[in-house]
């Protein structure tokens, strides 16, 4: 669930060291498979959002390069053009994200240490854990990556379905489509304030 707002400080790429060095020490890394679960969440909300605002070319135009890119393991283009500048489909992601992070734990899924962080993340999973006391539940950690990314997907895509439908987003969605240039860019900014002032 932290991880894509980590992405936003930049500070994500501090894992890379920490991944290698666990899969150097203790024979395996239970950072990576949780970083592709975000990546896939993350492209997974955008194709969503995308799909539901097909009508509006310049959505459709970006959110098919975001969800790709997003799905090949670089998520900027779909987190800024999109998922934050909505919010609730970085919402609906960080969400999704946890849950098929949550499964890939309990089945006790372990990488190789990094790879590509999405969908192609599975070349890099361990067939079975070799990190000590840690066993991959039933069948192989292969199996339980590619369920994991497909509740993820799930999850990401109908959270975003249902809070499309909420009033309040689908005023913020609506407000946003309707302005364009700077004047985005003062809305977006005013935006991050306020939601920083609830919270």
């Amino acid at each position: 669930m932290l991880y894509a707002p980590i992405v936003i400080t930049g500070i994500h790429t501090m894992f890379n060291a920490v991944m290698i060095k666990n899969t150097a020490q203790i024979g395996g890394s239970f950072i990576f498979p949780i970083l592709c679960m975000s990546n896939i969440a993350q492209g997974s909300a955008t194709l969503m959002f995308t799909i539901n605002n097909r009508k509006d070319p310049k959505i459709k135009e970006v959110g098919i390069s975001a969800t790709t890119s997003a799905w090949l393991g670089v998520t900027e283009p779909a987190m800024y053009g999109i998922n934050l500048r909505f919010f609730y489909p970085f919402l609906g992601s960080i969400i999704g994200s946890a849950s098929g992070a949550l499964l890939l734990m309990v089945a006790g899924v372990t990488s190789n240490g990094i790879g590509n962080g999405a969908w192609l993340g599975v070349l890099s999973i361990q067939p079975f854990s070799q990190v000590n006391g840690v066993k991959t539940f039933i069948l192989t950690g292969f199996t339980w990556f590619i369920i994991g990314g497909l509740l993820t997907m799930s999850v990401s895509m109908t959270l975003n379905w249902f809070l499309e439908k909420v009033p309040r987003f689908a005023k913020l969605r609506n407000e946003l489509l309707s302005i364009k240039g700077k004047s985005l860019l003062n809305w977006s900014y005013k935006l991050f304030w306020g939601l920083k002032l609830i919270s």
